[in-house]
């Protein structure tokens, strides 16, 4: 009876050392959550726009494969940024990552 007892509590050591190291290779192998310092946001009204690149601040941005969206999260095309349109590109890890199309304001 003890050794049947002895059995059962090295397998439940052995389960838990197991699911512990499961946890450890997921929690280091997954991509680090993003932060907010991760993000950053450059606003601009855009000047020219010549097929995919925009000119924001005075700089070129190719924007192929990037998302557009608009405030409300409407997923929009390349064709809805013009001159004079207000944007904001967002940056992650140094690459824009997505653009957002504020509509009309009054000012």
């Amino acid at each position: 009876m003890e050794n049947g007892k002895r059995r059962k509590d090295r397998i439940f050591r052995y389960l838990i050392v197991g699911a512990l190291a499961f946890l450890v290779v997921c929690f280091l192998g997954s991509n680090r959550p993003g932060v907010a310092g991760d993000v950053q946001v450059v606003k601009g009204i855009v000047g020219t726009v010549t097929g995919n690149l925009i000119y924001l601040n005075g700089k070129s941005v190719d924007l192929t494969g990037i998302p557009v969206r608009n405030a409300s999260g409407k997923e929009l095309s390349l064709l809805d940024i013009m001159p004079g349109k207000k944007v904001g590109l967002y940056y992650r890890r140094g690459r824009v990552s997505s653009v957002l199309v504020y509509g009309p304001m009054v000012e």
